[in-house]
């Protein structure tokens, strides 16, 4: 962001300060430790495979992923189905 110019560096400061002042009212469910190491150990693999090829199917490891938080947030099966 060195380089960019005055006009870039404040348009970024205002989105980022808007950014976080709409995600403090956001539900953030706490995660163990152990939690929280498992989901970025997929977001790991994820990444990795996706370097390694940006058309790997990461589908099975994104669906770990999403299972991983909706179980985070108590989601039932039902409520993960409205989800999509």
């Amino acid at each position: 962001m060195d380089s960019a110019s005055p006009r870039v560096r404040t348009l970024l400061n205002d989105t980022t300060r808007g950014l976080t002042a709409s995600t403090k009212s956001l539900p953030i469910p706490p995660a163990t430790p152990e939690q929280q190491a498992a989901i970025a150990g997929l977001v790991e693999q994820v990444l990795a495979a996706k370097a390694a090829a940006p058309a790997a199917d990461t589908q099975a490891l994104e669906q770990q992923i999403d299972a991983a938080v909706a179980a985070l947030y108590g989601l039932t099966a039902a409520e993960v189905a409205l989800l999509g």
